[in-house]
């Protein structure tokens, strides 16, 4: 008879953790007041700008009367320049764009000066521009930008670029934006959003989606990089195209206190054999994942649903990785060196892989997370393996608990649950519990009988049934 080694550390995670809470920008009332659809006719004198290049070194309205083309004589101007605190930008049904034929580098539609506080961005479209759509600038506080649609920019829709964590970017509100159409040819990385060095940010009902690099260049069509308290709610992060190494749907690196609700990272697609993420996360803590899909994401490479990779107190809840599909490996979700992390309630089905294919993959150093109450089915590999549930050599005190793995997940060779560790082993003793899983199906491979095979010859109290 085994010997089950008590796992209370990953037990209690399993039954006391709770959601992590991540604080949304605060909505100052200067934003709350300016950031609707009063027309600009509703404001008092507002200004008007009628010529690219303006700087604007005064608080007040300023707005536009008609489509602006701005056509720069030098690299890295900007279109419209905020240095001025308390200031309304209402593009009025209007656009701004570089003008066509226009060539010089690094050119930005609106850039908020370092510092500058209380800047609203609001009702109306920026586009064509060498450089991004909208830079904050280091130091910045309290900008809203809303209902702006911003297209075919060179480096990203918005870039929010806090230089240090010292004079971090702080209050930011997006809110109704759509960015497409961003493209690079020289090599450059791509974003729909990149934001650096920022706390307190709130993302809702926007999308960021069809980037493309003809050339080298990575897509990210969301980069968060050393932010804390981020929120963001019913986005997509979705439909790109790219050349690089890697395409992301959503990229969260270096950063803590994260919200990600009803958001879709799918449909990127990467014709080389680099790697496509729908979610990436990397040396985070304390994200939260609730509702959201990674879906047909593809790649001559591989390709991951939901990544994780030194992560840890983090919750992945009653999402989606579907359909999902590298040439070489695929997988739904992936967690490498984490702790304390835990999948629940995740349906991770069709991801295929050209050599193995993993519903549910942890590896390296994992310790103290649990997977449960997930569904996993169909994970199919064309030559190689297919895994419902993957366990490394490596990982320890962590708990399988009511996953139903339905269809089987399999190719050349097929496990329902798979606990490396114990198939390498001939000890009595092993540090994960597997408990009351249930499948309604035979596994290909009965090599490792406890974990595959028919669940039920799984012995003694692990409950572990075959339907």
């Amino acid at each position: 008879m085994k010997k089950h080694k008590p796992l209370l550390i990953s037990l209690f995670f399993l039954l006391t953790i709770a959601p992590v809470k991540a604080v949304a920008p605060r909505l100052f009332s200067f934003a709350n007041s300016l950031k609707g659809t009063s027309p600009l006719t509703d404001f008092n004198n507002p200004s008007f700008i009628f010529a690219g290049g303006t700087v604007i070194t005064e608080a007040g309205t300023y707005g536009l009367q008609q489509d602006l083309l701005f056509d720069p004589t030098n690299p890295g101007e900007a279109c419209i320049i905020v240095e001025a605190d308390n200031v309304l930008i209402d593009l009025n049904l209007k656009s701004i764009s570089q003008a066509p034929g226009n060539t010089q580098p690094n050119t930005d539609g609106i850039r908020i000066a370092p510092n500058v506080k209380n800047v609203v961005i609001r009702n109306g479209a920026i586009s064509n521009f060498s450089g991004s759509g909208v830079v904050i600038q280091d130091g910045a506080e309290v900008i809203d930008i809303f209902d702006v649609a911003m297209l075919d920019m060179g480096v990203a829709g918005i870039l929010v670029d806090g230089l240090s964590t010292g004079t971090q970017v702080n209050n930011i509100v997006i809110n109704l934006v759509s960015v497409g159409g961003n493209a690079n040819v020289d090599g450059s990385d791509v974003y729909g959003i990149w934001v650096k060095n920022t706390e307190l940010i709130s993302i809702q009902d926007s999308s960021f989606s069809d980037c493309n690099a003809t050339g080298t260049g990575n897509i990210y069509n969301m980069r968060f990089d050393n932010c804390s308290s981020v929120h963001i709610q019913s986005c997509l992060a979705s439909d790109s195209e790219g050349l690089g190494n890697e395409i992301i749907g959503v990229a969260i690196n270096n950063s803590d206190n994260i919200i990600i609700f009803d958001t879709g990272a799918s449909l990127n697609s990467l014709s080389t054999s680099g790697t496509a993420y729908g979610f990436k996360f990397v040396d985070s803590q304390g994200i939260y994942l609730e509702e959201s899909t990674a879906a047909r994401n593809t790649s001559q490479g591989s390709v991951y649903g939901v990544y994780l990779d030194g992560c840890s107190f983090c919750q992945i809840n009653d999402s989606q990785a579907l359909g999902n599909i590298g040439d070489d490996f695929s997988t739904g979700v992936y967690s490498n060196n984490g702790s304390s992390n835990q999948f629940k309630g995740i349906q991770s089905a069709s991801n295929n892989g050209g050599i193995d294919a993993y519903g549910i993959l942890l590896t390296g150093t994992e310790t103290t997370s649990a997977v449960t109450y997930n569904t996993i089915e169909a994970n199919i590999a064309i030559t190689g393996t297919g895994y419902g549930v993957f366990l490394g050599d490596d990982v320890v005190e962590t708990t399988v608990l009511k996953n139903y793995i339905s269809r089987e997940n399999g190719g050349t060779a097929g496990y329902g649950i798979f606990d490396a560790q114990e198939a390498a082993t001939t000890s009595n003793y092993y540090s994960n519990s597997i408990l009351q899983n249930s499948t309604n199906i035979n596994f290909t491979s009965p090599s490792v009988s406890i974990y595959s095979g028919p669940l039920s010859v799984t012995p003694g109290p692990l409950q572990n049934t075959s339907l």
